[in-house]
């Protein structure tokens, strides 16, 4: 069992778990985006070669390409790592925003919709984490997560992955 601290009672816990979070969030984003490169990549090798082995009736497994993003994001969402690898890699961990335990199944689905459609809408709703308390997205909020530093959030609470 791990016992919490709520950030309320610790003095800047906020901005002790947020300190520095926007620029290791741009760069796990770019780490994700790369990966998810070499898995479309990987796939869409196995899915020629299927296609062609089969001369043609394996095309169907292309259709699989559009789901490897949202698989990779929500099952590392919602794993115990509580973050995409290359959140982790960043140094960083998803949270439930009251509780500050993982984020639930439904908590990782709902953020990963809405971090899908907030690309979808040119990145826009991106820059609303410059301006919320604990540097959170629109999507964070709708799914009541936050993103905070893995090694603070450990500080804090004795909270571990």
């Amino acid at each position: 069992m791990v016992t919490f601290v709520p950030p309320d009672l610790v003095p800047d816990a906020d901005d002790m778990l947020t300190d520095g979070v926007l620029g290791r969030r741009m760069l796990a984003w770019l780490i994700d985006a790369a990966l998810i490169g070499v898995a479309i990549a990987a796939w869409f090798g196995f899915a020629t070669g299927f296609t062609v082995l089969t001369l043609g009736l394996g095309v169907g497994v292309y259709g699989v390409l559009p789901a490897i993003p949202l698989a990779y994001c929500w099952i590392s969402v919602a794993s115990p790592l509580s973050a995409t690898p290359g959140q982790a890699l960043a140094g960083l961990v998803m949270v439930d925003n009251d509780s500050f335990a993982r984020p639930t199944v439904v908590q990782a689905l709902l953020w990963i919709i809405g971090y899908w459609l907030t690309l979808g809408l040119l990145c826009l709703l991106f820059f609303l984490a410059i301006f919320t308390l604990r540097k959170r997205c629109l999507h964070d909020i709708l799914a009541g997560v936050v993103v905070v530093r893995r090694v603070r959030l450990h500080r804090l609470s004795g909270w571990s992955a």
